[in-house]
């Protein structure tokens, strides 16, 4: 059996400057900056898949919802300007990255 090497890698989300959304349809992604107003996008900005359904009185799945309101919650916190705000919050958010590597192949002689 090969050696697994594992790091993890622990940041404040006031490390992090953007949010990046990627579309599920053509690959394209683009990025928000945290600094500024947010709204996820109801469509791909490259292609014009929709992401989620925007008329009135259309209602969202719990996925869409659930990962919209994720998306939202991401870039309040985020966000510079809430920054006192979130000194009333009784802990901190840290977020860890398992950066495991899969094992090395045996080596033959």
């Amino acid at each position: 059996m090969g050696m697994v090497k594992q790091t993890r890698i622990l940041f404040d989300p006031g490390d992090i400057e953007q949010m990046r959304l990627c579309c599920g349809h053509c690959g394209g992604d683009a990025s928000y900056p945290f600094s500024q107003t947010f709204k996820v996008p109801a469509r791909c900005p490259h292609c014009l898949a929709d992401w989620w359904d925007d008329r009135p009185g259309m209602k969202l799945t719990e996925a869409e919802a659930h990962a919209i309101n994720l998306a939202r919650a991401i870039h309040y916190f985020l966000n510079p300007r809430n920054c006192e705000a979130l000194k009333t919050v009784g802990f901190g958010i840290q977020l860890e990255i398992n950066d495991e590597q899969t094992p090395d192949p045996p080596q033959t002689p």
